[in-house]
């Protein structure tokens, strides 16, 4: 049945198809699947073979396809759920970081100003859409530059519901004037209400809506596909810390402004992320 079920896929080239061969012989090797207490028994299968949890994902997602197929609809994502997804700690690139925000340019100014705060923070999207305006503080920097007194502003968001409900403070040194220009513009008009909340005007009516976890990765996941290269939450995370690490701020320092409880964290998720910024600019 399961050669019967790649025929009829034959508008796919033949290393998918190769591909999808090699997911279900998985499938082959097990039996047949009826019911949930079924796929729980694949999973633990699948395990002993040795599989990572992301290959049995991979699996799981062919495997559900091949059961549609055969009339049998079965539930596989609260099984999904329970396998880690692991992403390698990868930065933007300043050439993906300009694509990415002249994109914006074609879609509501929530959603520039929204990745603007993951970029300049780090903080995690679940962190962010529970901000408020007044989570965010300006603190000024004073001292003597050619014998003159300079001003600096920073920003800094205080997340008060981070990670395992641990509050930290989150610096945005590396703003640009004009972005944080911007950014003091968008919270002066948010004062008294929610900070992500909009509203998409028709000929006829307008739309309130609210930005979401589920909002926010479908737009990102559409602008992947329209762009071209991965994006998603959390590499703004990466690029942020890889930014300051990149600019000679101490590990301690970016340790705190990612809210990581220990030092050994940052340095392991984001050390190999500097690996090929460094090296690019010693070959220069």
């Amino acid at each position: 049945m399961i050669e019967t079920y790649l025929s009829r896929l034959g508008h796919l080239n033949s290393k998918t198809l190769e591909t999808k061969r090699y997911l279900l012989s998985y499938l082959e090797a097990f039996g047949d699947i009826y019911t949930q207490r079924d796929i729980s028994e694949f999973i633990k299968f699948l395990k002993d073979k040795g599989l990572k949890d992301s290959t049995i994902r991979k699996v799981l997602t062919e495997t559900s396809a091949y059961l549609e197929y055969l009339g049998r609809s079965l539930d596989f994502s609260p099984f999904m759920k329970t396998l880690r997804v692991y992403r390698r700690a990868k930065p933007f690139s300043d050439e993906e970081l300009k694509k990415f925000f002249e994109a914006l340019r074609q879609y509501h100014p929530i959603y520039y100003v929204f990745s603007l705060v993951l970029l300049h923070s780090g903080i995690r999207v679940s962190e962010a859409l529970s901000l408020s305006a007044k989570d965010f503080e300006v603190k000024v920097f004073r001292k003597h530059q050619d014998f003159e007194l300079v001003e600096k502003e920073i920003l800094f968001i205080n997340v008060k519901a981070g990670k395992f409900s641990k509050p930290y403070r989150a610096g945005m040194p590396l703003l640009s004037e004009q972005e944080k220009s911007t950014l003091k513009r968008f919270l002066s008009q948010r004062q008294d209400k929610p900070l992500w909340s909009y509203a998409l005007k028709y000929p006829k009516s307008v739309k309130p809506k609210v930005l979401t976890e589920h909002s926010v990765h479908k737009f990102y996941q559409r602008l992947s596909k329209k762009l071209g290269f991965e994006i998603y939450p959390h590499r703004f995370r990466y690029t942020y810390a890889s930014m300051l690490l990149a600019k000679g701020f101490s590990p301690a320092l970016v340790q705190s402004w990612l809210g990581h409880s220990s030092l050994s964290t940052t340095l392991l998720s984001y050390a190999r992320a500097m690996e090929d910024i460094e090296l690019e600019r010693w070959i220069g």
